[in-house]
């Protein structure tokens, strides 16, 4: 941040020092007058992270969302749930709360433009009564708004900057600092006196003449801003911005427009995007350049022009999400609406038809019926998130919107110029139109679920990319045939669990991004077939896994790999890991930890993340020098590492890049590992769900660096939900086991190598309502049948404790089916640890089959009988390490579907070593 540093130390100093109970605070200003900016550098400074136990972030917008404030603060201030997205509203405060209550906090509330917003979720926050010392900052161009939330000793203008600091922000843009020479010098100075000190503008117009290294071209854009001297100063800003529009090359303008598709203050993906623009003609190819790649220089340009900003980077340092200024969206979307491209609809209870007027593209935020209409030359349709823009008034809203995407209707007149279809916003099971068949033109193609491709006829789209198909709540069925003889497919993107792969007959040379093959078809000859993947996803499932690594030397431009394990050991060499990988990820996979060796000696890793227990085992000794070159950021979640040392004959250091290091249910691990103490490029540390003593170590190496390297470089250390050995105790304690029969006891009676849950131990809504279920006896059991119900849920939960340990386990359902079962054809089924919330991701949701007849086509499990003339289905598996987990959860449901389900008879779950 340029300029504006009495205020910004005085500001902090207030921020810290106060000893008052929870205010409100707040910045106000015109837009682009560096509101956010202020508020930004505030929460990333070293010492008011310190200061305060809890930080969180949100971005309103005019269009207001209550849920979606909610959602960012929650993920800023806790550790990241996978049940948070399925929560309503009132769960969500309450969270919040939870996560804030015994904290002191520090929360940003930015870009707030009515008194009702606020009053909307003030009450989210815990009292004055429950905290002391937090503090809520707001950012807010209305002054009646500032002076409705915060007291008037509390209430901030943030000032135009000076000549000189206007001078020292424009000269930023320039590569390299270097000085511009005497005649540019003097135009310039004139340029930024008409800037009025506004930020935006300052850096919008360094942005276009940075571009535009020309006398001529400087002295016109001086003489233009003279020509507004004037307009009032809104004006004068207006044109401003619209100049570095004007100014932009045409492939440029084309690009900048696109983004006006997007909602207003969204963070948006650079992958996504960048397929967009491809998808529709605007990148055009270069020598030696992927499309992609020139797709990353067109947006670095915007960036560089400041039109865009940087949300997110990687560990990469690649740009991850970027943003728009609200007033340089406005600007966007204005523009391309005057030129007749876009067409923007947002929700709307009461109206169903939407027209695109003869637009190119159409951007919906609509729950309900789709009839378009007038799409003869709309080219791209762009459907966001229907769920994120709801206001979850009704209790049972998840339903509300199903019912609404169940009951929708699609027509239109013609899509035979469509090349974007985005429905992932859309739970859509409705029906399509017939002139769908004509999208021969389509290039992007991204859905809810695979449902739709028995309407859209894949195989005949030979110019398609790009094919998404999200997470599938609907019954998937196959993947459609031609799929491999799409020669321009570029992006193959499916849920892993519910669609099977085909292995391609002949070479993909365009496809970049495949997710995922299975173990068995990671064959010498299938990945010769891809041989230009830059990324990919497999998964090592069952005992053939082992060695499903072996060919990937094949794919010499592979950069990210993503390994999803089943709880069956894989085996590494050395010989296996293309050189290029600059990001792998591996899950379930159950390596011991020498095996690491094998990545540590790839020279341009620069990411690794361990999951669940990807490796297996309580010491991990570091043997090989100067192992991890590039290495930036290293995640290790879910593992029962105890201990973390060099090897005695190491004596350079691993990891000599490493900047940041994430600790997640690491519980054994008691101690920072000696040799991060002198590791001076580390950054961060975070902790979460780890034990006590382990924080305490590393909030003394915290401390010995802010000694020896200052303030700014010393290394930072997060923690969450920290625990120490009385935690864990009490928790575990406290835990009821369910009624269960045990197998095959050993010695130690408490230690069972198969469990059984019986029916009455389970969680079964209305159970005992005998409208819905009813129970008998049945060989010694006694049972539960269902006779009707719309929801049906079953889940059992069992302490690990009961069990092995360093063993794989499965969950069977076990179950028989009455002759007139009605709709119990697919449901679905989880595994998980109930006191790891992230470890849901990584134990995902998969698609059951209870009545329906065997088929190959299907994607997802079926049922096999038992020997006790019972049936099974596995509900999933899990892993016990040398640690104790606590409990694990084990779930059936098909919820969406609202016809009546009967005819299931329930004996119960049974556990039993994989």
């Amino acid at each position: 941040m340029v300029g504006q540093v009495k205020e910004f130390e005085e500001f902090k100093e207030k921020l810290l020092s106060s000893n008052k109970q929870l205010q409100v605070m707040s910045f106000v200003g015109m837009g682009g007058i560096g509101k956010t900016t202020f508020a930004r550098k505030l929460a990333n400074d070293s010492a008011v992270k310190r200061h305060f136990d809890r930080c969180g972030w949100a971005t309103m917008s005019q269009e207001h969302n209550k849920r979606h404030v909610l959602l960012q603060l929650c993920r800023s201030v806790m550790p990241m749930r996978d049940d948070i997205n399925t929560m309503n509203d009132g769960e969500l405060a309450a969270q919040l709360r939870k996560g804030l209550l015994g904290h002191r906090y520090l929360i940003i509330v930015d870009d707030i433009w009515t008194e009702g917003a606020w009053d909307d979720v003030k009450g989210c926050f815990p009292s004055e009564d429950e905290n002391t010392g937090s503090q809520i900052l707001l950012t807010t161009r209305l002054k009646e708004v500032s002076n409705y939330a915060a007291s008037s000793d509390n209430l901030h203008d943030i000032r135009f900057l000076n000549f000189e600091e206007s001078w020292d922000l424009f000269c930023q843009k320039f590569l390299s600092g270097q000085s511009l020479n005497k005649e540019f010098e003097t135009i310039g100075r004139e340029i930024v006196k008409r800037c009025g000190g506004l930020p935006l503008t300052v850096v919008v117009v360094a942005g276009h003449l940075s571009a535009n290294m020309a006398v001529d071209e400087w002295k016109s854009v001086e003489s233009m801003l003279n020509s507004l001297v004037n307009l009032d100063l809104s004006e004068q800003f207006s044109r401003i911005l619209s100049l570095s529009y004007k100014n932009l090359p045409c492939h440029l303008k084309s690009c900048f427009l696109y983004l006006g598709v997007f909602p207003e203050d969204g963070e948006i993906g650079i992958k996504k995007v960048i397929r967009l623009w491809i998808a529709e003609g605007f990148v055009k190819e270069e020598s030696e350049k992927t499309l992609e790649e020139s797709g990353e220089d067109y947006l670095q340009d915007l960036i560089n022009r400041s039109l865009i900003m940087v949300s997110e980077r990687n560990s990469n340092g690649k740009v991850e999400t970027c943003k728009m200024h609200d007033l340089l969206h406005e600007l966007c979307a204005s523009k391309a609406k005057t030129e007749k491209l876009l067409c923007s609809r947002v929700r709307s209870e009461n109206s169903y038809f939407v027209q695109s007027d003869g637009n190119r593209w159409l951007s919906l935020k609509i729950a309900g019926s789709l009839c378009l209409t007038d799409l003869e030359k709309s080219r791209s349709i762009l459907c966001f998130d229907m769920r994120k823009w709801n206001d979850r008034k009704w209790d049972d809203s998840d339903w509300y919107l199903n019912s609404l995407a169940s009951s929708s209707q699609m027509t239109a007149d013609s899509f035979k110029m469509l090349r974007v279809l985005d429905l992932t916003g859309l739970d859509y099971k409705g029906s399509i139109p017939s002139d769908i068949i004509d999208v021969v033109l389509l290039r992007y193609l991204a859905l809810a679920s695979n449902w739709l491709l028995t309407s859209i006829p894949v195989s005949r789209n030979r110019n398609l990319q790009t094919l998404v198909i999200s997470e599938d709540f609907n019954g998937v069925r196959k993947l459609p045939d031609g799929m491999w003889e799409l020669a321009q497919l570029r992006h193959l993107q499916l849920y892993h669990q519910l669609i099977p792969m085909y292995t391609p007959e002949v070479a993909q040379l365009n496809l970049q991004t495949m997710y995922w093959l299975q173990c068995v078809q990671c064959t010498k000859q299938v990945l010769l077939r891809i041989p230009n993947v830059k990324e990919l996803g497999i998964i090592a499932q069952g005992c053939r896994s082992h060695r499903c690594l072996d060919n990937l030397n094949c794919l010499n431009k592979l950069e990210k790999l993503k390994v999803e394990g089943t709880y069956c050991p894989i085996q590494l060499q050395s010989c296996t890991f293309p050189q290029n990988l600059k990001e792998i990820t591996f899950a379930k996979t159950l390596m011991p930890w020498e095996a690491m060796n094998v990545m540590s000696m790839l020279p341009k890793l620069e990411v690794l993340k361990l999951k669940n227990h990807a490796c297996v085992g309580q010491d991990w000794e570091l043997s090989v020098e100067k192992g991890f070159p590039e290495l930036k950021l290293l995640i290790i979640s879910v593992m029962d590492l105890k201990h973390w040392e060099l090897g005695d004959d190491v004596d350079d250091h691993p990891f000599p890049k490493l900047e940041r290091l994430v600790l997640r249910n690491c519980f054994e691990l008691k101690e920072m590992p000696s040799w991060i103490e002198n590791h001076s490029n580390l950054k961060s540390v975070q902790l979460e769900h780890c034990h006590a003593s382990l924080v305490t170590s590393a909030r003394m190496i915290e401390e010995d660096q802010r000694q020896l390297y200052g303030e700014e470089f010393a290394l930072e250390i997060l923690d969450f939900h920290t625990l120490s050995d009385e935690d864990q105790h009490s928790t575990l304690t406290q835990i009821s086991l369910p009624l269960c029969h045990s197998f095959a006891e050993e010695n130690d009676e408490d230690i069972k190598t198969s469990v059984f849950l019986e029916a009455r131990s389970l969680y079964i809504p209305h159970a005992n309502n005998p409208r819905y279920w009813s129970w008998t006896r049945d060989s010694g059991h006694k049972v539960a049948v269902l006779l009707g119900v719309c929801w049906l849920e079953i889940k059992g939960k069992l302490e690990t404790r009961l069990l092995h340990k360093i063993t794989s386990y499965s969950a069977y359902l076990i179950f028989k089916l009455k002759p007139k079962a009605q709709c119990l054809d697919t449901t679905f089924t989880s595994v998980r640890y109930i006191k790891d919330k992230r470890s849901y991701n990584e134990n995902r949701r998969c698609q059951v089959f209870l009545a329906k007849r065997r088929s190959y086509e299907d994607p997802g499990r079926f049922p096999n009988r038992r020997h006790d003339g019972w049936m099974e289905i596995k509900l999933g598996d899990f892993y016990i390490s040398s640690i104790n987990e606590g409990e694990v959860e084990m779930r059936l449901w098909s919820t969406k579907n609202r016809n009546w389900k009967s005819g299931l008879i329930v004996k119960g779950i049974e556990v039993r070593p994989s």
